[in-house]
């Protein structure tokens, strides 16, 4: 959290904007959540539009790298709480239609230790595969979350619609950027994949499809990362007992849940990452598909 009325308090006023520029660039290094807060848009307390000045500062925020800007008082105590809102939601859209993503992603590339395991060279792999081509989006069948993290932290253009059983997953898969997570069914796991996704900010949405919809909650919180949690049509029969034809299920799950949100229609490459097998750690195949 860069709360930088607190910050004002701690050091010189003329220095907050690098200190907001420093810890943004420290989280993304390192691939957390990075939550910037505290007068963003204060002007719209008792006024239905907002200074020019703060519409820039909301922008810089979304430029910097920023996961999340957050209101405060607009929203608490403000007489226009819902303007306030829409007015952000704006202009963090017009911010990231900016953005300059590939020079983004050759830096974090640059900075990232090699050798990298699995995880992380798949998501680096999805990214550069999802800007080549000029995917609508980005599928990942995951059962911890960590892959579609991995992707996340390179910031793609895409979004990461993440396909997992586990709710919980699909809950944390929130907190990370460009993350769009769908719940398969519940199924307790954690939430890497995604998480290391998100890492490197991909230009484009990362959907996180997943069992556990406490992770996939969790996931919102990661800039551009759509988790969806997965619920089998067969209560009884939780996971289809042929692992291809289960995978083929959650994909087309993810498919349709893109197309009903308007970023994916037919025609449109996508860039899918899955396991060769059930369970956790075994993210180790991408394929790039056409929506059908």
């Amino acid at each position: 959290m860069v709360a930088r009325g607190d910050l004002g308090i701690e050091i010189p006023a003329e220095k907050v904007f690098l200190a907001q520029k420093m810890l943004i660039a420290k989280c993304n290094r390192a691939g957390k959540p990075v939550i910037c807060a505290t007068q963003m848009l204060e002007s719209m307390v008792h006024k239905p539009r907002p200074t020019r000045a703060e519409g820039s500062d909301v922008a810089n925020a979304v430029l910097d790298g920023a996961d999340c800007v957050m209101l405060s008082g607009e929203t608490a105590k403000g007489d226009y709480p819902v303007e306030a809102l829409k007015i952000m939601h704006y202009i963090c859209k017009e911010a990231e239609a900016a953005a300059y993503h590939t020079k983004y992603f050759e830096e974090l590339q640059r900075v990232t230790v090699k050798p990298t395991d699995t995880a992380h060279t798949i998501a680096i792999a999805a990214t550069s595969a999802a800007v080549s081509c000029h995917a609508s989006a980005i599928i990942v069948i995951t059962t911890t979350g960590r892959t579609a993290l991995d992707i996340s932290h390179y910031r793609p253009t895409a979004p990461i619609v993440t396909v997992t059983r586990s709710d919980e997953s699909a809950r944390h898969c929130h907190l990370y950027y460009g993350v769009f997570p769908l719940h398969y069914r519940p199924w307790f796991a954690c939430f890497r994949s995604a998480q290391w996704v998100s890492r490197y900010k991909p230009p484009m949405p990362i959907i996180s499809i997943s069992r556990n919809d406490c992770f996939s909650r969790q996931l919102h919180l990661y800039r551009g990362v759509f988790p969806l949690v997965y619920q089998s049509k067969d209560p009884s029969q939780p996971r289809d007992p042929d692992w291809p034809t289960d995978v083929d299920n959650r994909i087309n799950y993810g498919i349709t849940v893109g197309k009903e949100r308007g970023f994916i229609h037919k025609g449109d490459f996508l860039i899918v990452i899955t396991g060769w097998r059930q369970g956790a750690g075994y993210t180790n195949t991408l394929r790039v598909i056409t929506a059908p």
